[in-house]
């Protein structure tokens, strides 16, 4: 045997040896974290930071050992080697008020022991340790960001080539052929065309919510016995032109933006709610927004910035700022407030459920905490003024009494005036004065707008850790979503960014809001979603049962001028729309819930 071979037998004796040892090392360490610790962890920290449980409070996962490398939302819990600059040793010795673990108990002194020495000897993990599951992967911002690059709904709104179908009745727009490609490869053919008196009160109810009146009917059967296409455009016009159509669409949106009369709060005296006696002046706008088919982007920009868009002091658009200020929380508790404006934008315009991620990342979509704060950053840049402050609140054009029901007005105010006493000569609000219901009801009273006002200086928002403002994080720019604005330039320093925001949801290159809106119409007509989860286009929503219908008419919509009427007219003038609704036992055993349409 030559030297050169005796020396390298011998130095791969001495790695094996090697290895050997660190093998039997690692193994009684496994050995020990099973006998010693692991039972602490299952007494005392499994309820709350484990996946049996179904629970990770704090973002903190103890029944892997990656989980507590990683840590929860704060810091990592656990650093191998080095007990005392680990968390999870600071938790269990008490020594800071604010991070003391497990809550109701300090541990005993042996189990605080034994966990040091388990950190010091290296927190080795269990022998079948989970690793990585898709519950400890909840509130991962990079493997949800990495889920979203093939999730539907953030993918471009493109329109779909449907395949030519050998029923001319439904190969005469896109929206039928495809329907009914699908109907044929689910082995269903549609049903036939519903008989005109079913028809006339079908696009009557759905359009104004109302039935049509004996008259209305005949006129629609003996017109379509003449030409059923001419006869159907004809009513369906009629319809959308009615002032009773705008009321009914309105019910549809003052649902997604919370409309309400009063606030969410009781008066503790009387026990009454605190009414806004100007809320009507939104919904007012809302319905003239749909007769007047205002577009659905402007519409979104008036809703959420029409005080930063330049118009007059009492332009009739300023009512549109209902949007914001017919709600709960009013002029009570701002964080509340600003979190409730964060939500009803995001998941009434976007269909995304931003408002989780206030107290850490999102468990279950690509919306970081960051983002959440640079939202608040914006809503929190503006306040409410007071709904019964007339002093502060415009008074529209356009929404006015005639001058002869003003003159009488102010004829009882001067009475009134004349007689009053104490505080009641000049009171501050509407709710100071006895005369509360002069200036609130009488049919010549002044009709004020319920609007915000921009702080004198936009807020710099920083990240609330745990979402408790009394403990600032990092900053953050004012500024869109990553997970729809990859670059997130930041938002204008002049003001709060509201219309910067407007700008941004409704964006063609955004491919939520019309998607969103288009499903939200096709709900109202057809009595159920494309998309089932309405407010929810997130990686938990419902897939839509169309996908390929939902792009058409959202692709459609903003090609349009984002026209609301045009994207009815598309939908009750298809003959997917027209079916007949029959009981057909064949069908429904292979479609029970008629998803297939």
């Amino acid at each position: 045997m030559t030297r050169s071979l005796t020396t390298s037998l011998q130095w791969a004796l001495l790695l094996c040896l090697a290895a050997t040892s660190a093998w039997a090392a690692e193994g009684e360490d496994v050995v020990f974290f099973e006998k010693k610790i692991r039972p602490i962890l299952v007494k005392r920290c499994y309820q709350c930071h484990s996946e049996k449980a179904n629970e990770q409070e704090g973002g903190l996962l103890l029944d892997r050992r990656s989980g507590w490398i990683k840590g929860g939302n704060t810091d990592k819990a656990v650093i191998p080697g080095n007990p005392g600059a680990s968390l999870l040793v600071k938790a269990i010795r008490y020594q800071d008020d604010s991070l003391q673990m497990p809550p109701e108990k300090k541990l005993p002194a042996e189990e605080i022991a034994l966990l040091e020495q388990w950190i010091a000897r290296g927190a080795a993990g269990p022998a079948d340790d989970l690793g990585e599951t898709a519950f400890s992967r909840l509130g991962d911002q990079d493997y949800l960001f990495e889920q979203a690059k093939t999730h539907w709904a953030f993918q471009p709104v493109a329109p779909h080539k449907a395949p030519t179908s050998d029923n001319p009745l439904w190969n005469t727009n896109e929206l039928d052929r495809l329907v009914f490609a699908q109907l044929a490869a689910e082995g269903l053919t549609p049903s036939p065309a519903a008989d005109p008196r079913t028809l006339i009160r079908r696009l009557t109810f759905d359009l104004t919510g109302l039935p049509p009146t004996p008259t209305e009917v005949n006129d629609f059967i003996k017109a379509a016995s003449l030409d059923r296409t001419a006869a159907i455009e004809q009513a369906v016009n009629r319809l959308l032109d009615s002032p009773s159509y705008g009321e009914h669409a309105a019910r549809m949106w003052l649902d997604v933006a919370r409309y309400a009369d009063t606030d969410s709060f009781y008066r503790p005296d009387t026990k009454t709610p605190h009414y806004f006696p100007f809320a009507f002046t939104y919904r007012n706008y809302v319905v003239d927004a749909f007769n007047t088919d205002k577009p659905f982007d402007q519409f979104v920009r008036e809703q959420l910035a029409a005080d930063l868009m330049g118009l007059d002091a009492n332009a009739p658009e300023l009512a549109a700022l209902g949007f914001l200020t017919v709600g709960p929380h009013a002029n009570r508790n701002q964080s509340e407030t600003v979190d409730d404006w964060i939500d009803v934008t995001t998941r009434g315009l976007l269909g995304l459920t931003a408002s989780c991620a206030r107290c850490h990342d999102h468990k279950y979509e690509p919306i970081p905490t960051a983002d959440y704060y640079s939202l608040h950053g914006i809503f929190a840049s503006v306040q409410r003024i007071h709904p019964l402050d007339q002093k502060k609140q415009p008074l529209l054009t356009g929404h006015q009494p005639p001058a002869d029901q003003l003159a009488e007005f102010q004829k009882a105010l001067e009475l009134a005036k004349k007689n009053a006493t104490g505080k009641d000569k000049q009171p501050k609000t509407f709710r100071d004065t006895k005369n509360a219901s002069l200036l609130l009801f009488h049919p010549g009273a002044p009709v004020h707008g319920m609007v915000v006002r921009e702080n004198e200086k936009p807020t710099d928002p920083v990240i609330f850790l745990r979402g408790d403002p009394a403990s600032p994080g990092a900053a953050v720019p004012r500024r869109f979503l990553k997970i729809l604005d990859t670059q997130q330039p930041s938002f204008t320093a002049d003001n709060s960014g509201r219309l910067d925001l407007a700008n941004k949801i409704v964006s063609a290159e955004n491919p939520l809001t019309a998607r969103v809106f288009a499903n939200r119409v096709w709900g109202m007509l057809m009595g159920s979603h494309l998309v089932a989860t309405a407010s929810d286009f997130g990686l938990q929503g419902a897939r839509p049962s169309h996908p390929q219908v939902l792009d058409m008419l959202a692709h459609d919509f903003v090609r349009q001028g984002w026209s609301v009427k045009q994207l009815v007219r598309t939908i009750v003038l298809s003959q997917t729309y027209q079916q007949a609704s029959q009981h057909r036992p064949e069908m429904v055993k292979l479609d029970p819930r008629n998803q297939q349409l």
